[in-house]
């Protein structure tokens, strides 16, 4: 897989998810990031192989693996997968590549907020540029939309707005 990271989308999980065990959303979970590991993100239709790369020990881990695979997981050509983890994949694949901020206009972001958390104030860093109205919203790379944001705030506002988070650049 050409991502570090699995593009975990949270309202879809836990949309389809809310009605599962704890036992049964670690059973996703963990055979979410199991496929993502695999070569073109499907497992080998084998039992065995899954349960004891699941970990799944019991009865009740192995039962709720083999809940999770019915409901969640396709079957054939002697492979398992995820329909959902490969509609993820397909969306990063769509997305186009963020195009580079310009030097001039980070410098001017940086001259203008400085060393300090717009967001939280903190002035500890890492510091990041956070795009106020976000890239893949439809935010440009000006100086007007982007703000210093710790890595924190950056990493928890994601791709929402500030009104979405309820908050305001201080």
């Amino acid at each position: 897989m050409s991502l570090p990271y699995l593009p975990l989308f949270i309202d879809d999980y836990e949309a389809a998810t809310a009605h599962l065990t704890m036992l049964e959303d670690g059973a996703y979970n963990r055979l979410l990031r199991l496929c993502w590991r695999s070569p073109g993100c499907k497992l080998p239709n084998d039992d065995a192989w899954i349960m004891r790369k699941m970990r799944a020990v019991t009865e009740v881990e192995q039962a709720a693996v083999r809940s999770v695979l019915d409901e969640f997981f396709t079957t054939g050509r002697g492979k398992i997968w995820s329909p959902v983890l490969l509609s993820w994949v397909d969306r990063h694949r769509k997305v186009a590549p963020r195009p580079w901020i310009p030097l001039e206009v980070q410098r001017a972001v940086r001259d203008r907020d400085g060393d300090r958390c717009r967001y939280c104030g903190c002035t500890d860093g890492p510091f990041h540029l956070d795009h106020v109205q976000p890239w893949s919203r439809g935010g440009a790379n000006t100086v007007d939309n982007l703000t210093v944001s710790c890595a924190i705030c950056n990493w928890l506002k994601g791709a929402r707005t500030l009104a979405e988070m309820g908050w305001n650049l201080g």
